[in-house]
């Protein structure tokens, strides 16, 4: 952490890219360490991981608009080609 301050006290101006890129790395990991836990990568394979993404996707009722049709909708209405 000390290190991270030291880093975030120069001028970002004189920081190099991969500097800043290591700086805001630094800075997520410690703020999603802090509202997460501790990260256990063994926790669940790849295939568990993408098995709860799709059981977590909404999935529309038949007949009831999805997301992209009620967004293409708004676009339409507010953005009239002229």
């Amino acid at each position: 952490m000390a290190d991270r301050k030291d880093q975030s006290r120069q001028n970002l101006n004189s920081m190099t890219v991969s500097e800043l890129h290591k700086l805001v790395e630094q800075v997520v990991e410690e703020k999603l360490a802090s509202h997460l836990g501790p990260y256990s990568p063994g926790s669940r394979n790849l295939s568990q991981v993408l098995d709860s993404m799709w059981s977590d996707i909404i999935k529309a009722e038949p007949g009831v608009p999805s997301p992209l049709e009620l967004l293409r909708e708004e676009r339409g209405q507010w953005y009239k080609p002229s």
